[in-house]
C-alpha cells in the first residue's frame, strides 16, 4: 500500500490567488507551504521578468523543474506553482506523482479584474507599449493563454472553481479534497 498523499501542488493561471491560498492550506493542515515563483526568484537573483529577459525562459523553466524535483522529496508541504508550470509535461507529471494536483479555475473575465488590478509585473499581459493590456483586450488575451494552458490544468486531480468564493472557502476546500484524497489512496 502506497503512503498516504503528504503534499499539495496548487496550480491556475497568473492571478487566480494559489499564492495568498497555499499558506492558509498549509497552515490549516500543519504543513510548510512553498511558493515556487519566488524560491526561483530567490535561487536565480533576478525577478521573473528579468530572468525571462537576461537568462530566457528555457533557464527559468530548468531552475521550476529542479527546484520542485527537490521539494517532491518533502513531506507536509503545500507548493503554489507559477502560472506555466504544468504546461511542460515532465513537471505536470511530477506533480501528479508525487502529490495531489489541484487546478484552481477561474473565468477569463474574472482573472482580467483582479489582473488589472494586480501590482505585479505580468509580461505576458503586456502591449507592444510594455503597459498591462485593458479590458476586452485582456480578456482576449487571458483566453488564448487559457486555451493553451487548460489541456495542461485539466490534467489535475481536482479542479475547483474559485469564480465566486473567498480565499477561506477556497482553502477549506481544498483541505475538504486533500482529506478525501488521502482516505482514498
Amino acid at each position: 500500500m502506497m503512503p498516504p498523499v503528504q503534499r499539495i501542488y496548487i496550480a491556475g493561471f497568473m492571478g487566480v490567488g494559489k499564492s495568498t491560498v497555499s499558506p492558509r492550506v498549509a497552515k490549516k493542515l500543519g504543513f510548510d507551504v512553498m511558493d515556487l515563483d519566488a524560491d526561483i526568484i530567490r535561487h536565480l537573483g533576478l525577478s521573473i521578468p528579468g530572468i525571462f529577459e537576461v537568462m530566457g525562459e528555457e533557464t527559468f523553466r530548468e531552475a521550476e523543474y529542479e527546484l520542485l524535483l527537490a521539494a517532491s522529496k518533502t513531506a507536509g508541504l503545500v507548493v503554489s506553482l507559477g502560472g506555466g508550470a504544468v504546461c511542460r509535461e515532465r513537471t505536470l507529471q511530477l506533480c501528479l506523482d508525487t502529490g495531489l494536483l489541484i487546478y484552481l479555475k477561474s473565468s477569463s473575465r474574472a482573472l482580467a479584474h483582479r489582473l488589472s488590478r494586480s501590482r505585479q509585473s505580468r509580461p505576458m499581459l503586456f502591449n507592444e507599449a510594455g503597459t498591462i493590456l485593458k479590458g476586452d483586450k485582456l480578456v482576449a488575451r487571458i483566453d488564448e493563454l487559457l486555451t493553451a494552458r487548460e489541456p495542461f490544468y485539466n490534467r489535475a486531480h481536482i479542479t475547483i472553481p474559485v469564480d465566486d468564493f473567498k480565499t477561506a472557502h477556497i482553502a477549506a476546500s481544498i483541505e475538504k479534497e486533500f482529506h478525501a484524497w488521502r482516505k482514498s489512496s
